[in-house]
């Protein structure tokens, strides 16, 4: 059945400030919708590790905020990308769409 993709949520665990770009693609075609990236946890808020990690750092972290999709196909395929000085994992991608009518 074709669908319409109107929010994303992409669930990621980090345990630093990371950056994460996310995109979208349909029908087996290029991954070229981006979604709106993501900061993750934050890490050590004096900075005073070089790893950026001490031991009054917060746990790992994750982002529940729904983002804006866009798109509509039968088949979804989803891309991230990360910018990562720890460990990251992305633990799974929840969406909200419309249904359409069988084709």
């Amino acid at each position: 059945m074709r669908k319409r993709i109107t929010a994303v949520r992409p669930m990621i665990q980090a345990a630093s400030g990371e950056t994460v770009s996310f995109g979208l693609g349909f029908d087996y075609g290029d991954i070229n919708i981006a979604v709106s990236p993501t900061a993750a946890g934050a890490g050590s808020p004096w900075d005073i590790s070089p790893w950026d990690i001490s031991p009054w750092s917060p746990d790992a972290t994750v982002d529940p905020r729904w983002r804006v999709g866009g798109g509509s196909g039968q088949s979804i395929g989803v891309r991230m990308t990360a910018s990562a000085n720890a460990p990251t994992v992305w633990l799974r991608t929840d969406f909200r769409f419309e249904q359409g009518a069988a084709l």
